[in-house]
């Protein structure tokens, strides 16, 4: 293409190039020959005073030298693309992304360069937001899905806890009918020992009276000595006592597990003891806390609650399970009060652990967030708790130090608004205050 100023004095070349929407210049050596209106608009500069300004004055500093490198080349005969993106700057600053073509042209017999500068900045500000937002939704899809995996994880550990507690239910009523016999046969068999007992009383009394006869009272002693009765005597009764206390300890466990998987306890109120509830608790997890903490209760008057019993003692065994794996200092101590006020009683249930930051007190209630290791806590049982207390129209409480402890408390209302409220039984009398260390 050939140029002449005579071309562009007489405005043949500006008629034609002012029609175009995207910007037009021709600079030869790095100053403007030429500029169309369009060129005006995109950088805010007045036409006669663009024209007095160098080409490099829109040119980006950083770009200045790969426009010099491609403009050299392309002036040598090289093959340069004839389409790229470049900055242009306008004269508030505001940088323009613009598609560019450039082209070798004769302008009064000296080579010069046609540039059309199309801004594309908008196409790019929404290429980006489409990635962006292509970004977030790809992000929030794999959170999503994350989530998605937690909770059916939570959910098949749900089931196979429902599961576990059938089990347990059935297991509890199979291991009493056993627990009943061998129960009845050592009652049994203690009645017989006292007359075997007896036995060996009117024997001893016979032995003495053989005395005159040497050689009838050595055998009798002989078999007296080779039956070791004294010692039977003295100890069979003591293994008697101690078989009836290990016999009457696994039926506290079965009807403790009993209370805790009975599924027709889910939706029925009652009047029930809060101080049974947590002995039945405690009992539970005895073998959980036996080898961490030493349990104190410091039990104050109570009068009966009405509440879903085996829901609370989920409660209270989250709590207490939770306080036992906070101890990081052997042995630990965890104390539990209760008490009454204002027709509401309360638990509180309090450890000597490592204690928890501001940070996680704030999270501790949220579903799925736990602070154990993977596979070791579901971050579940706080937030079911939780939701168990609110259903009682009551609240859970916490204060904690790092390094010092946790104190959780739960509060709830003494009656509450049932359809099927009862009178409160007159068997269910104030429990007597106690204080027990285990």
């Amino acid at each position: 293409m050939t140029l002449t100023s005579t071309d562009i004095a007489e405005g043949k070349f500006r008629g034609l190039a002012d029609t175009m929407p995207a910007a037009l210049f021709v600079h030869q050596g790095g100053k403007f020959i030429y500029a169309n209106s369009a060129a005006d608009r995109m950088l805010g500069i007045a036409h006669d005073e663009l024209l007095a300004m160098s080409f490099w004055e829109i040119v980006p500093e950083a770009d200045q030298e790969v426009w010099r490198k491609r403009g050299q080349a392309r002036l040598g005969g090289g093959e340069e693309p004839s389409i790229y993106e470049y900055v242009l700057v306008a004269r508030d600053g505001t940088e323009h992304c613009c598609q560019c073509h450039a082209a070798l042209i004769d302008y009064d017999g000296q080579p010069a360069v046609l540039l059309t500068a199309t801004d594309v900045s908008d196409l790019k500000r929404t290429e980006q937001a489409l990635h962006r937002a292509h970004d977030e939704l790809e992000m929030r899809v794999s959170e999503r899905s994350a989530e998605l995996a937690r909770t059916q994880a939570q959910l098949l550990q749900s089931d196979k806890l429902a599961s576990i507690g059938q089990l347990a239910a059935g297991v509890a009523h199979e291991i009493n009918n056993p627990i009943g016999y061998v129960q009845s046969n050592l009652a049994t068999l203690g009645r017989y020992l006292e007359d075997v007992f007896r036995a060996f009383n009117a024997y001893a009394e016979i032995e003495r009276r053989c005395a005159a006869q040497p050689e009838l009272a050595r055998e009798l002693n002989a078999v007296r000595a080779g039956a070791d009765l004294e010692f039977l005597a003295e100890d069979i009764p003591q293994l008697l006592k101690e078989s009836a206390e290990g016999i009457n300890r696994v039926r506290k466990i079965v009807a403790d597990l009993k209370d805790f998987s009975r599924s027709d306890a889910a939706t029925d109120w009652e009047w029930a003891d809060l101080h049974a509830c947590l002995d039945s608790t405690l009992n539970i997890a005895h073998n959980e806390l036996k080898y961490c903490a030493q349990v104190q209760r410091d039990y104050g008057r109570l009068p009966p609650v009405r509440c879903l019993p085996s829901q609370l003692n989920q409660v209270f065994l989250n709590l207490v399970v939770n306080a036992g794996h906070a101890i990081e200092r052997l042995p630990g101590t965890i104390t539990i009060r209760t008490g009454c006020g204002d027709e509401q009683a309360w638990v509180e249930i309090r450890d000597n652990g490592k204690g928890m930051s501001p940070e996680t007190q704030s999270k501790i209630f949220d579903p799925f967030f736990t602070t154990k290791p993977i596979g070791q806590g579901t971050g579940l049982g706080l937030s079911l708790a939780y939701g168990v207390i609110e259903k009682h129209r009551g609240r859970i409480e916490v204060e904690s130090t790092l390094g010092v402890g946790t104190v959780f408390r739960v509060v709830i209302p003494v009656e509450q608004e049932t359809e099927d409220a009862g009178d409160q039984p007159a068997a269910m009398a104030n429990a007597a205050p106690r204080e027990v260390a285990t």
